[in-house]
């Protein structure tokens, strides 16, 4: 038996992949050749535009009906408690009909996938117009919802797809800074609609604007899927794709983080009304603006995080916005032993010791979100839709679900609020912890590359990648790769002469 030579492993060059001594060139225009085809400005203008337009519509789907919701009750016959409902079933089944559509644009189009959202979502508007109780209410809502996700999750995709990840942080960035324009402007336009015309208008000028988009879609938007894209045609590639999805710790990090941060601002959400005029006494007209304040703090952070887009690697954005969630902690706790003598009432809380953690908080999760979902989606651009489709599921869904536990756990507004934000902060810094810390950016990327390569080269190769040893350690060791790549056909043998 001869002495078998162990392959190299990989190794990234500026315009070249190196592997078993042998090189094959890679233009560098080919590294992320599809952002090169979307490259010109007025492309790139006409697309930010269309994802500005889809962003628009998950936000006013939620934010229009809050001042509306005692005329719904008493139109409709039923409960507060239901009709606070239907935006619940809305948040859930948006986080979750992204799992499905983000995978379906993998497969079908991004082009496609969003246009049969945007039909689910404009013949579910017309039905909750003319819904005639509260239960055909809820379903219209929740079918509205999956319409409303595959925008969001196609949104993210299209992203990944068109452009590079300096200019798609800015671009996350300036939507996630727009959204709470379009957060705070939405109750406004809700309770003007509501006042002069009836709730039920609002529905049927939003699923026009959704009907206005349609057509904009059908006749402007091209299919921007990556031609390379992983082809998912049975149920074990999609395991395959999730699988490499969540051996990623630095994806999983990322995601997580998102997640658990979106959990607090829903539970502020879902808190800060009662606390506000219960609590303090304000009025809604108050109430309303003090929110407003606070939504501000998105737009403070997004508008930061693309000024550091040129200057500070994304890891180093996130480990800013998980140090202000420290101070977030802090300043929730502080207050509840400082006064914990007079709880529950926390008799000498005064209203800053709110505001100021909840301001900063929301500034932090504008800070990071660009970054956090701009860099999760880099090494996967051939699973972009899959991977958009996890990150916006894990955002939404599991913050719609831990809020509304939360908020059910007690009637005291203001201990739910302090100790259930700061606890979303607290978790954002554990995992940031034991998943992101120490990571090295540089290499993080190297290592996308690589993987993004040796997957270019498998598929077009009968034989994929293949490893020869028969070295146990250097096995159980295998490339790094092909460990994160399972659709990657692994051809492991042993060389004997």
């Amino acid at each position: 038996m001869s002495a078998v030579q162990k392959p190299l492993l990989p190794t990234i060059h500026e315009d070249s992949i190196t592997i078993e001594n042998d090189t094959y060139n890679e233009p560098k225009e080919k590294i992320d050749d599809n952002a090169n085809a979307f490259g010109s400005k007025k492309k790139q203008a006409m697309l930010f535009a269309i994802m500005l337009f889809v962003n628009v519509l998950g936000p006013l789907s939620t934010e229009a009906q809050v001042p509306a919701l005692g005329s719904i009750a008493e139109d409709l016959n039923t409960s507060s408690r239901w009709v606070q409902l239907t935006i619940t079933i809305y948040m859930l089944f948006f986080g979750l009909s992204q799992l499905f559509f983000g995978t379906l644009s993998d497969i079908y189009g991004r082009r496609n996938t969003l246009l049969a959202g945007l039909v689910i979502y404009t013949l579910t508007s017309l039905g909750c117009a003319l819904a005639p109780n509260i239960i055909a209410l809820n379903i219209f809502r929740a079918v509205q919802a999956t319409g409303s996700g595959a925008g969001m999750v196609i949104v993210y995709a299209i992203a990944r797809d068109v452009f590079r990840q300096d200019a798609r942080t800015r671009v996350l960035g300036i939507l996630g800074g727009l959204r709470p324009i379009v957060i705070a402007a939405s109750p406004v336009f809700g309770g003007a609609i509501s006042t002069y015309l009836g709730w039920r208008y609002i529905f049927y000028i939003i699923g026009g604007l959704s009907l206005f988009i349609l057509i904009v879609v059908f006749f402007v938007l091209p299919e921007t899927r990556d031609q390379n894209t992983v082809q998912i045609a049975r149920l074990q590639d999609y395991k395959d794709t999730v699988r490499l999805l969540i051996k990623n710790r630095v994806f999983v990090g990322l995601v997580l983080i998102s997640g658990g941060v979106y959990a607090g601002v829903f539970i502020m959400f879902n808190e800060f009304s009662f606390v506000m005029e219960d609590r303090f006494g304000y009025s809604e007209l108050t109430t309303g603006l003090l929110c407003g304040l606070i939504v501000f703090g998105l737009m403070v952070g997004s508008i930061i995080s693309i000024i550091f887009v040129k200057c500070v690697n994304p890891i180093t954005v996130v480990f800013c916005g998980v140090i202000q969630l420290v101070a977030c902690c802090v300043l929730f706790i502080l207050p509840l032993i400082i006064y914990s003598g007079t709880a529950p009432d926390f008799v000498g809380l005064n209203v800053y010791w709110v505001l100021v953690p909840l301001f900063l908080f929301v500034c932090a999760d504008g800070l990071m979100l660009p970054h956090l979902i701009s860099t999760a989606l880099e090494p996967f651009k051939r699973q972009a839709g899959t991977a958009s489709a996890l990150a916006g599921f894990w955002r939404f869904f599991s913050a719609a679900v831990i809020a509304l536990i939360v908020s059910s756990s007690s009637e005291q507004h203001l201990m739910v609020l302090h100790i259930g934000v700061g606890a979303m902060a607290i978790s954002a810094i554990i995992i940031y912890a034991f998943t992101l810390y120490g990571v090295n950016y540089e290499e993080f990327l190297a290592e996308s590359k690589r993987a993004d390569l040796l997957m270019e080269d498998s598929a077009t190769s009968t034989d994929g990648v293949t490893v020869i040893s028969d070295d146990d350690e250097y096995n159980s060791m295998k490339l790094n790769v092909t460990e994160q790549t399972p659709l990657i056909k692994k051809v492991m043998t042993n060389n004997n002469e």
